[in-house]
């Protein structure tokens, strides 16, 4: 255990939270924002812009993605390999 009460596997899979929580500010909060900015703008014209899409797959992607990095961080807070 570290000063902080850590454990030697929490030590190591803090940064999967920090990766997760990077991938929210940066890429998943400002598109989810231009999103909904377009999605007012094509309610009144109906035509979806191909951006739109393109932030679509973005955002499963990189969600996916910040999604996956706790779970695994909570299967290894609760199997605790040496």
């Amino acid at each position: 255990m570290n000063r902080c009460g850590l454990g030697r596997w929490a030590q190591k899979h803090q940064w999967q939270f920090f990766a997760s929580a990077v991938i929210w500010i940066v890429i998943l909060i400002p598109a989810q924002v231009m999103q909904s900015r377009m999605a007012s703008a094509f309610q009144n014209d109906g035509t979806i812009p191909q951006r739109y899409w393109m932030l679509s797959r973005i955002w499963a992607i990189a969600g996916s993605i910040a999604a996956i990095l706790p779970f695994t961080v909570l299967y290894f807070m609760v199997f605790k390999p040496q």
